[in-house]
């Protein structure tokens, strides 16, 4: 069984125009020059728990101080002195972590 949609398509179009023309017919009569609406539109909008979470995180995270102010200046201090060692191995592992985890992405 088949149907043929293009004579609901005109149907539905002639309908459609119809009732556009009728609407902006009673618009013009009431005066207005637009659609009239008595409907008040308010907007809202509501946050999951996860998303309030986050919220509150993002904003301690920002009144956190960037850098540990003790320890850039004990880390001056030692490279100053000539007592700051660095250790090659644990540079190297994360060099290589850091590597495998850029490839995965």
């Amino acid at each position: 069984m088949t149907t043929r949609i293009d004579t609901y398509v005109a149907t539905a179009a002639g309908s459609v125009r119809s009732s556009l023309k009728s609407a902006d017919a009673n618009s013009k009569t009431a005066g207005t020059d637009g659609p009239v609406s008595n409907v008040a539109r308010i907007d809202s909008a509501k946050f999951t728990p996860h998303a309030l979470q986050l919220q509150q995180l993002e904003s301690s995270i920002g009144k956190a101080p960037v850098a540990d102010n003790q320890r850039v200046a004990a880390v001056k201090a030692a490279i100053a002195n000539d007592s700051y060692k660095v250790d090659a191995k644990a540079v190297a592992s994360k060099l290589a972590r850091m590597e495998w985890e850029i490839s995965r992405k």
